[in-house]
């Protein structure tokens, strides 16, 4: 009794499972999947196959699709949607099932060892990444890969701000491909300066040298020392005598000052005509005195022989 109401129960639950089935497939879903869920119900795939492979044909008037050909379970869903909407006809069923039946028994091909050739087929530049296509020798089948970018920039370098004394300048690099650039600074140049004697040096104060720049007119000075006296072979003022001394001056060659005074050495010492002189005088003087003496001398003898004379 429990053997026939599992039976019953079995077949139950076939029918509701074949009708859930039937549902799935008209809406598109995959009769893989349906062969798949008879299994469940069935004792073995093959058994379930045989069972859906009639029911279809029961229900659809034409041989079922082999389920492990996704291709033909796709086509048999166009199918069924076209019949369902009145489109389908017998003209597209017999090519539908042509067509599924060259798909089902064209055999795979072999698989290829490929042996892949590799081609720059765009090139990368600086900036910009390239392509490689690499393409097997045998099939002809093919696949691309990213070449990277090479980074590598073609810089021309311009100057675009020029460097002088008071400023720094620019030189830019800029890449001929793809036009990035940067800059470096150039330094100051320097200063071109010419020197002038504005205040020219004398023997006793400093001149002054002036420096100018050329492209600026930026300048500075510097002190030119004082010269000095350049003392000439000096001159003879007066000429020395036997007696009395000369003077010789010394002047500076460069500006006339009087530097200093010499005394020439006379012959014979001064004083030698001191004692001269004097020596002289008191000669002089006894001289005199003794002219004196003998004036007097005489005039008393005149007296007296006058006297005399009288007196006779």
């Amino acid at each position: 009794m429990n053997t026939t109401k599992n039976k019953i129960a079995s077949k139950i639950s076939s029918c509701i499972l074949m009708i859930l089935i039937l549902l799935f497939i008209i809406t598109s879903t995959g009769i893989k999947l349906a062969c798949e869920e008879l299994s469940i119900v069935f004792s073995n795939i093959e058994e379930a196959e045989e069972y859906f492979a009639q029911k279809y044909k029961e229900t659809y008037g034409v041989e079922p699709p082999d389920w492990r050909d996704p291709e033909a379970i796709r086509q048999a869903q166009e199918q069924n949607r076209a019949k369902a909407e009145g489109k389908y006809t017998e003209s597209s069923n017999n090519q539908t099932n042509s067509t599924a039946s060259n798909t089902t028994e064209k055999p795979a091909p072999p698989k290829c060892e490929h042996q892949y050739e590799v081609k720059v087929t765009i090139e990368p530049t600086c900036a910009e990444p390239g392509q490689l296509t690499y393409t097997c020798s045998k099939c002809g089948d093919s696949y691309t890969e990213e070449a990277p970018a090479t980074g590598n920039h073609n810089y021309v370098a311009e100057i675009t701000t020029e460097a002088d004394c008071t400023h720094t300048g620019i030189e830019t690099y800029t890449c001929s491909v793809c036009g990035d650039s940067y800059a470096k600074t150039i330094p100051m140049e320097e200063h071109k300066y010419t020197s002038e004697i504005t205040k020219p040096a004398s023997c006793t104060e400093d001149g002054i040298l002036t420096y100018t720049c050329e492209t600026c007119g930026e300048s500075y000075t510097e002190d030119i020392p004082a010269l000095g006296h350049h003392t000439d072979t000096g001159t003879i003022v007066e000429e020395a005598s036997t007696f009395f001394p000369g003077v010789m001056e010394y002047h500076c060659d460069t500006c006339g000052e009087l530097l200093k005074t010499e005394v020439i050495e006379s012959k014979y010492p001064t004083y030698y005509l001191y004692i001269i002189i004097g020596i002289c005088c008191v000669i002089g003087l006894g001289i005199i005195i003794v002219m004196l003496i003998m004036k007097r001398k005489k005039s008393a003898h005149e007296v007296k022989t006058e006297l005399q004379g009288s007196s006779s």
